[in-house]
């Protein structure tokens, strides 16, 4: 589980960046509009703010961020599913996590 700092409620919190490497011997393709989907019931609460490359050319890597803007006080979480044209590994899925406070990381 990657979590997020605690982020005061109604803010966004800094990104956080992910990449992806594409370590096969062949490009392999990422549908623009749904290569990162977040899902499950606080999936509102996390957005993609960086969508990766559509390709990633063999032995390369393509990044993507993450952001939490929680809505109210409390624990939120998702799950991450990234979606490739990759024949060993078509789906990697991976959960988030984030606590929103109301005074910001450090309770002050």
């Amino acid at each position: 589980m990657i979590s997020f700092p605690d982020t005061i409620s109604g803010t966004s919190s800094q990104a956080l960046e992910f990449t992806l490497f594409n370590r096969g011997q062949a490009p392999i393709d990422l549908p623009q509009k749904n290569a990162v989907v977040i899902s499950g019931g606080d999936a509102a609460a996390f957005s993609v703010s960086r969508v990766p490359d559509s390709i990633v050319q063999r032995q390369s890597s393509t990044n993507f961020d993450l952001v939490f803007t929680p809505p109210g006080v409390g624990a939120y979480s998702a799950t991450v599913t990234v979606t490739t044209s990759d024949s060993v590994n078509p789906k990697i899925s991976f959960e988030i996590f984030g606590y929103g406070s109301p005074n910001g990381p450090s309770g002050s």
